[in-house]
């Protein structure tokens, strides 16, 4: 197609295609960034709010590991003092 043009002396229609061609693809490249950055902003809010979950739970595992063991040093200083005072009493661990 090239050839024919160029030997028929029409060099303002070549160049009139490839300027054609490449505001196309120009056109076709700033779209496709346009989608592209739309996507990462979209994955990126996703990242955020697994993050949030994530750490939701996380805070929640942290709060019940927290009370049980607050619970457990409660039950042993208990014992400890019964086990000063000499009771023989045995308390139960679990309570």
């Amino acid at each position: 197609e090239n050839q024919s043009l160029k030997s028929s002396g029409s060099e303002a229609l070549l160049a009139a295609q490839w300027r054609q061609r490449y505001e196309g693809c120009l056109s076709e490249k700033d779209d496709l960034q346009c989608r592209l950055q739309i996507e990462v902003e979209k994955a990126e809010i996703m990242a955020d709010q697994r993050r949030k979950v994530d750490s939701g739970k996380f805070e929640m595992k942290y709060r019940d590991l927290k009370e049980s063991f607050r619970l457990y040093r409660k039950k042993a200083k208990e014992i400890f003092e019964a086990q000063q005072r000499g009771d023989v009493v045995l308390v139960s661990i679990a309570d």
